[in-house]
């Protein structure tokens, strides 16, 4: 017999035990109103040799850090510096749009976007903005 749990805003937690231990944790929290645009960047160094690459995690979160699942806003990614954009990525099969652009919407409050460095050395500038939310930045530094 399957029962249905009402919803109810708060912090749902796991604790993984081990003999009366606890050893792992894990929590999801309701989240608040979309605020703002993170950027979670893999590396913050590159080669400047026309192929190192960047993967570019952006999340879109309320004012205390937690991931809005159902945000959607579409963002404009702009850089500046020695490195490009080779496209924006959300995970979203219905979607027709490619990102190559650097304007994607995000689906399920997140997504990827893609950097390669040039041939210069120097420091790169990647901003992220979408209608309503505060921005987000992130410096990429490409080394020879």
């Amino acid at each position: 017999m399957s029962r249905q749990v009402p919803f109810e805003p708060g912090v749902l937690k796991a604790v993984g035990l081990e003999h009366g231990n606890a050893e792992c944790e894990f929590a999801l929290r309701t989240p608040g109103p979309a605020q703002r645009i993170e950027l979670l960047p893999d590396t913050r160094e590159l080669r400047a040799d026309d192929r190192d690459m960047c993967h570019l995690e952006f999340c879109i979160v309320d004012a205390q850090g937690v991931r809005v699942p159902d945000a959607t806003p579409e963002l404009t990614f702009t850089v500046d510096g020695p490195a490009r954009l080779l496209g924006v990525e959300n995970g979203d099969l219905n979607s027709p749009a490619t990102g190559k652009d650097g304007v994607r919407k995000a689906h399920h409050g997140g997504g990827l976007a893609i950097l390669q460095s040039t041939g210069e050395p120097g420091k790169a500038r990647v901003t992220a903005r979408a209608e309503g939310l505060e921005a987000a930045t992130v410096e990429i530094e490409t080394k020879p």
